[in-house]
Parts: C-alpha cells; sequence; structure tokens
C-alpha cells in the first residue's frame, strides 16, 4: 500500500468520526465510524479517485503524498489560504468527496467563491443530502451578491444534521437574507515600496505605460543623455466595489492610484501621477462589460505636467472557465499645463487581449494587440502607435507569484518636429520581470527587472535602460 493510500485511509478513518452524519445517512453500523456519505454514488466516486490515484506514476504519488498532507493539516490549522493552494496544485479528480468538501470549504473561506460553488454542486450531484455542503454553497452565492441563489441553496436543508457551530452560521445567514439588503461593499488595498537602480535615469517623458502583476504604471522612455542613479519607487491602489441589493449582476466600481518616482541624486526628474477610476460594471453569464470614468495628473519635478481624462470602457467574453477576451476602447483627453503650443491632445486607444488559464491555479498567458492614436492640436505632436506584448503568471512553492511580460512598441509621428529630418519613428523592445513571495499575513516581499531598447531615425530617442531593484508591500 503506498504512503498515499495509508495516509488517506488513516485520514478518512480517525477524521470522520469528527463529523456529523447528514440526514439520511447510514447510523445503525457499530461496527465502523461515520462516514461523509453513506450513498452509493459518494461510494463510487470515492472508489474511482483512488483507483484513478493508483494509475498514476510512483514519482508522481509520492509528490502528491507531501501536498494533500499540506493541504489537509493547514486546513486542520485553520491555515485556510495555505490549504487552499495546495488544494488547488493536486488533480481534483484524485480527490475524495471528502477531501474535495475541505477543498471547496477552503475556497470559500478564501473568498474564491466561483471555485466554491463549483465544488459543492459536484458534491451536491452526488449526494443532495450533504447539508454542510449546502450551507456552503448558499454561503458562497451571499457573499457573491446573489441573493436569490443562496435562498435556492438553502432549500431542504436539515438542520439538525448540522454541528451547533454551523447552525449557528445557518442562523445568521438566514437573518441576513430576511434583511431588507441594501448592497454589498468590498474594498482592496495594496501598497509598495521599492528601491531601484536606473541606468539611465535622464531621460524624456512618454506617455507609454507597462502593466505589472501590482497594476498600471506609467514610466518614461527616450533619452537626452545618459546617468545612472538610485531611485524609489512608491505604488498605493486602493479598489473599492458595491454591489446593490439586486440579483442582476450590477456592481459599481472605483479605483485610485498613486505612483511616485524619487531619484536619490537629483530631482530633475521625479515623477508622481494619480489617478481616479469609477464607474459602473454588469456580468451576466460569460459577458461582462464596464464603463469607468477617469480623471488623473501627472506632475514631473514637482511642476503640473498634464490632466487626463475621459473614458475606457470594456468589455470581457469569458468562453469557458479557461479562456477569455478582454476588449477596451479608451477615448481620454490630455491638457499641458503649459498650453498654446498645439500639445494638448485626444488619445483614442483600442486593444484585445486573449488570456489562457492553463491551471487550476489560475496560471495564465496572455496576448495583448494593442493600436493607440494620439491626435493633438498640432500635428508635429500627433503619433500612432502599435504594441504587441505577451504575458505569463505562474504560481509555484509556498506563495511564489511570478510574472513576465515581453512588449514589442512602433510609433511613427505625423509630422516632423522643427530641425528633424523626417517624419520619428521608433521600434522599441522591452522585458519586465518580478518574483513576488507572498506571506500568509497580508504582506510580501519582491524583485523586479526592467529591461528596454529603442532605434529610432532621431537620435535623441535612441536609449537602452536597465531598472531592477527589490522592495515590500502590503495587500488585503
Amino acid at each position: 500500500m503506498t504512503q498515499f493510500k495509508r495516509f488517506l485511509y488513516v485520514f478518512l478513518f480517525t477524521f470522520s468520526v469528527s463529523l456529523p452524519l447528514p440526514a439520511g445517512a447510514d447510523q445503525t453500523s457499530t461496527a465502523s465510524p461515520p462516514r461523509f456519505s453513506a450513498a452509493p454514488r459518494v461510494r463510487a466516486y470515492d472508489a474511482a479517485a483512488r483507483a484513478r490515484f493508483d494509475r498514476a506514476e510512483a514519482d508522481t504519488q509520492a509528490a502528491l503524498d507531501d501536498l494533500l498532507a499540506t493541504a489537509v493539516t493547514s486546513y486542520y490549522d485553520n491555515e485556510y489560504a495555505e490549504s487552499y493552494r495546495a488544494f488547488q496544485a493536486f488533480p481534483e479528480d484524485f480527490l475524495t468527496a471528502e477531501l474535495l468538501y475541505f477543498y471547496a470549504d477552503a475556497a470559500l473561506k478564501t473568498s474564491d467563491y466561483d471555485t466554491a460553488v463549483r465544488t459543492c454542486r459536484r458534491l451536491l450531484n452526488l449526494d443532495a443530502r450533504l447539508h454542510r455542503v449546502r450551507l456552503d454553497l448558499a454561503l458562497a452565492h451571499f457573499n457573491q451578491g446573489e441573493e436569490a441563489a443562496a435562498r435556492r441553496a438553502l432549500e431542504g436543508i436539515d438542520r439538525e444534521g448540522l454541528p451547533p457551530r454551523l447552525q449557528e452560521r445557518l442562523a445568521q445567514l438566514e437573518s441576513a437574507l430576511r434583511r431588507p439588503r441594501d448592497g454589498k461593499r468590498d474594498v482592496d488595498l495594496y501598497l509598495s515600496q521599492y528601491v531601484q537602480w536606473d541606468s539611465n535615469i535622464n531621460v524624456l517623458p512618454s506617455d507609454d505605460e507597462i502593466i505589472s502583476p501590482e497594476g498600471r504604471v506609467f514610466r518614461f522612455t527616450g533619452s537626452s543623455g545618459k546617468q545612472e542613479g538610485w531611485r524609489s519607487e512608491t505604488l498605493a491602489r486602493i479598489r473599492a466595489r458595491y454591489a446593490p441589493g439586486l440579483d442582476n449582476g450590477l456592481r459599481w466600481e472605483a479605483e485610485g492610484l498613486l505612483y511616485n518616482v524619487d531619484h536619490f541624486d537629483s530631482g530633475a526628474y521625479d515623477s508622481l501621477l494619480w489617478r481616479v477610476t469609477a464607474g459602473p460594471s454588469w456580468t451576466n453569464g460569460r459577458l461582462s462589460a464596464s464603463l469607468p470614468l477617469t480623471y488623473g495628473m501627472r506632475l514631473l519635478d514637482d511642476s503640473r505636467l498634464y490632466d487626463l481624462y475621459g473614458a475606457t470602457p470594456e468589455l470581457t467574453c469569458s468562453w469557458n472557465r479557461r479562456f477569455r477576451i478582454n476588449g477596451t476602447f479608451s477615448y481620454l483627453h490630455k491638457a499641458y499645463a503649459e498650453g498654446g503650443d498645439g500639445r494638448d491632445k485626444q488619445i483614442r486607444g483600442y486593444e484585445i487581449e486573449p488570456i489562457f488559464y492553463y491551471n487550476k491555479a489560475w496560471d495564465y498567458v496572455g496576448l495583448s494587440l494593442a493600436w493607440v492614436e494620439n491626435r493633438a492640436e498640432s500635428s508635429r505632436f500627433s503619433n500612432d502607435t502599435f504594441r504587441i506584448s505577451a504575458s505569463t503568471s505562474r504560481r509555484f512553492g509556498r506563495g511564489y507569484r511570478a510574472y513576465l511580460r515581453y512588449t514589442h512598441r512602433f510609433r511613427r509621428d505625423e509630422d516632423p518636429h522643427p530641425g528633424w529630418t523626417g517624419d520619428r519613428e521608433d521600434d522599441e523592445d522591452s522585458l519586465y520581470v518580478s518574483l513576488v513571495k507572498q506571506f500568509s499575513n497580508p504582506f510580501f516581499v519582491g524583485v523586479n527587472l526592467y529591461w528596454g531598447h529603442a532605434e529610432s531615425n532621431t537620435d535623441i530617442f535612441d536609449y537602452e535602460r536597465v531598472i531592477c531593484g527589490a522592495g515590500v508591500g502590503f495587500r488585503f
């Protein structure tokens, strides 16, 4: 008998005695402890799960032994985030019904309500009398703002089939469902502080941006010489979501972002960007749409550079659990503080990004295609940009996440500036890599690296740049 089977059988025998039987389960036998479920379909499901494991390679079985031990031990130690991550990495078809319930409960406690709903429904299809599972399903629906679905999940639940602590939770949920609901509020906060070395700090400002796992941040490109030095990078972001007391998929979302770069040796190129975005979003099945309005300001060397405001509607189509396509249209107006020279412009952007989630941990690969038109009052400040980016995110180990993004950008200006020999054309390649270690509490540590290289027919925009550093932060 393999180590996994020994662990599994001992675990099911030892711990199942602490789980009260659902109503209708077999309680007449005194020769064996109570089971998670005595339903024939559950017994058949468990036997098939063990058979699938037995057919796996010996090395695979050994690796899964340790993974399952982590998942179960963490679950009973109330370390639900750690348990949830371990269950995510475990093949779901190898889990018995009882272990599948632990996975669903850990997902519920770590706010992955989609996984909790899906897994609970799978269990109830095996045995509709699993009342603790029915309660978890109702709680997941309630936390999603789907009160009607929560009420349906509670239909026929047997209060006496639950242990006292779950009876209390059921009473709290029933009380909440009886109260008039004025809406559900949710707030996320992120803050990071990095110290970085920059190989080329004296650069000309540009409107481009890179996208990191921590959020959308603006940067500089171009060069008028080369000066290296140390800098600090601060990113703060708060997101708030509000779902009205209607079961129609409508939400209101808002985000505030602050991105600041300070150079230790010189303040000539210090930059501050703040931005507020707010608007409604709507989800119905596979489709979701949002219509956020944006207002922001950018400062360079403590002086206001420009204001930015407009709308960025977005449409997302999820073909299935693993594949979705995001489409974004942006219409923004950029007003410079020192106007009158024709730099104020209208910005129209079009982006499409298919994303493929290739495992149960929601690791993904994505490909982004974007076209941006900058139309200034004076044509010499107008340009078109085409951008193609490939990105991937991968979780591994205990709380580690790696992110990589490669971008190629081509820019062509409409008319030459005075003194230029011709229309400006840029080709730029860049690579962004980050590695973050998330602890069980909200804190994390990380390292990142940015490399950029540009070639232009206008010499002052040729550049090579490396930015690398380490930092700390928290999110909750």
